[in-house]
């Protein structure tokens, strides 16, 4: 009478050591106490020759296995060591039964019966069993047949064989990234299991942080643009530091240059996919400052890729930027003394926008739309 699934016996092991050199026999000296499960390897009306031909059975057997079995039988899932007729001494599971899990085909995928591997059994658990319900327990039973709980992760996560290396890849960068600070990556683990919203704000945050460096890269794009066709018109562009985006050098009269030295103005170039575009308190000051010798060029870019022909087409120049923001900076300089005294809109079109401790000069789409002239007439313009 058999009166647990469970059954001990003395027998000898099969050794599972890493150090097992190939030209000698490896066989303990003694038979040890190992564990077995009643009819898991018998022929012909064993558990084997039922499950691997139902994946519903097969899925039953999992349940049994990491429900009841891994924590009934946790110490044979512990590595032991026993004299090995070679002299040494070698590692061994005491859990005889996880033998025929790792060496028969069992978990039938589309009708065929494989070897338990992360992705047969991914395959077969998908939507029937979730990782949520990885213990510790269970993680030595999956590295007991072979099987790595990332490696089983990334099955359930991704199907398909390139993506799931290329999770491998990041995962392995993360670790590498994290150095010594491997234990707030372990932390960081542990809140994305017990915080839901986590992945919503990352997402949230990667997506945000995802748009600035497309407008970074569409901003230096279009500044490049900017300077071929600025080039283009005659001027010379030196690129410039904080303030402003580019100087630019324009002798509209030879001689007088040669007798008074050449003009030069300010130039700061913005592109922008919507109604507006914003400077920073340095930008604004430095347009007051220097008044007739700054531009903004405002670059609208629609949704396609910026080049030199839409950008010479859409640019407009705003000669008296620097005039308009006089007040609003003044107000700056107010909210710097007070903190809570502030106009909302100095200027029409024009606003002071204050987000998180960081200011910005608001710039509405009518200023250069209505009030800026074309690459044609910038010669004029400067002229005057």
């Amino acid at each position: 009478v058999i009166r647990d699934v469970i059954v001990r016996r003395q027998d000898k092991v099969r050794f599972v050591s890493d150090d097992l050199a190939e030209d000698d026999e490896h066989s303990a000296e003694q038979p040890v106490s190992v564990t077995n499960i009643a009819f898991l390897s018998g022929r012909g009306v064993g558990i084997m020759e039922r499950v691997r031909r139902s994946g519903a059975l097969a899925r039953k057997l999992w349940a049994f296995l990491t429900e009841y079995v891994v924590d009934r039988d946790s110490d044979g899932l512990q590595r032991h060591q026993a004299q090995c007729e070679c002299g040494k001494m070698h590692e061994y599971y005491p859990a005889e039964w996880i033998r025929p899990l790792s060496d028969n085909k069992w978990v039938p995928v589309g009708g065929v019966p494989k070897q338990a591997n992360a992705q047969s059994l991914a395959d077969m658990l998908r939507g029937h069993w979730s990782l949520d319900a990885l213990t510790p327990q269970i993680d030595r039973f999956l590295d007991a047949i072979g099987v790595e709980q990332l490696d089983l992760t990334l099955a359930f996560m991704v199907e398909n064989d390139e993506e799931r290396e290329e999770q491998r890849r990041n995962l392995t960068e993360i670790l590498a990234s994290a150095g010594s600070q491997l234990k707030e990556v372990s932390q960081f683990a542990e809140d994305l299991k017990s915080d839901h919203e986590l992945p919503t704000v990352l997402a949230e945050r990667r997506a945000r942080r995802k748009i600035v460096h497309s407008n970074q890269h569409l901003g230096k794009l279009v500044e490049q643009l900017v300077k071929e066709t600025l080039e283009g018109e005659g001027f010379e562009v030196v690129r410039t530091g904080i303030g402003s985006d580019f100087q630019i050098e324009y002798d509209h009269a030879i001689k007088l240059e040669l007798k008074h030295g050449g003009r030069k103005w300010l130039v700061e170039v913005k592109a922008t996919r919507d109604q507006a575009v914003r400077m920073t308190v340095t930008q604004a000051k430095t347009a007051v400052r220097e008044r007739s010798g700054f531009l903004l060029c405002v670059v609208p870019i629609s949704m396609g890729d910026a080049c030199l022909e839409t950008v010479r087409h859409s640019l407009r120049f705003v000669a008296n930027i620097g005039t308009r923001l006089d007040n609003l900076c003044k107000d700056w300089d107010k909210l710097e003394e007070l903190r809570d005294e502030i106009t909302d809109e100095s200027t029409e079109g024009i606003q002071l926008v204050v987000e998180s401790g960081s200011a910005r000069v608001q710039i509405v789409s009518s200023i250069w739309e209505r009030g800026g002239f074309p690459l044609a007439d910038l010669h004029d313009e400067l002229a005057n």
